[in-house]
């Protein structure tokens, strides 16, 4: 019961705040290989460093660009069961990531989008891009065009979907 009321917060936060947008496709089937420092576990922080409650395990996956990804119990035990799939994708010399979530009571199943920043090995930011920017049944080649195109327009960036990660 506990953890439906967190996921009925978390979901009227995210139509309150707007989230990234949800698109059926990925933005392609894995064009960026995973990089060694990504693999292990990874702490949500907010703008003073401190750790939130969001953590997750990466883990590559089989294939170029293919990631699992596994959320973190509050007792540092990985919940397997969360298990979900991840995609890079390299567009113009920046790193795009792919979510994969599936279906729910508030939304279909789909892809998240974001634009994944290298701070340094321990530590990433992800910029969700806009809800809405996208059509939710957008091919990867629709996709790929309206990242290119928009490439230089910080504004394609939801600026409340920003996530910064460190490095268990």
């Amino acid at each position: 019961m506990k953890r439906i009321a967190v996921y009925s917060l978390l979901a009227v936060m995210l139509v309150i705040a707007g989230c990234p947008v949800l698109t059926k496709n990925s933005i392609d089937n894995g064009s960026y290989d995973v990089p060694a420092w990504l693999p292990g576990k990874w702490q949500e922080v907010d703008k003073d460093g401190k750790p939130k409650t969001s953590a997750y395990l990466l883990e590559k996956g089989s294939g170029k660009g293919k990631l699992k990804y596994y959320d973190i119990k509050t007792d540092g035990t990985v919940d397997r069961a969360t298990g979900r799939d991840m995609i890079l994708s390299s567009i113009d010399g920046n790193i795009y990531l792919s979510a994969y979530t599936p279906a729910d009571d508030m939304s279909e199943e789909g892809y998240y989008l974001f634009r994944l920043r290298k701070v340094s090995n321990t530590e990433m930011v992800l910029d969700g891009i806009k809800e809405h920017a996208i059509d939710y049944e957008a091919t990867q080649a629709d996709i790929k065009k309206f990242i290119t195109n928009a490439k230089e327009d910080a504004a394609i960036y939801e600026a409340t979907d920003s996530y910064t990660y460190k490095k268990k």
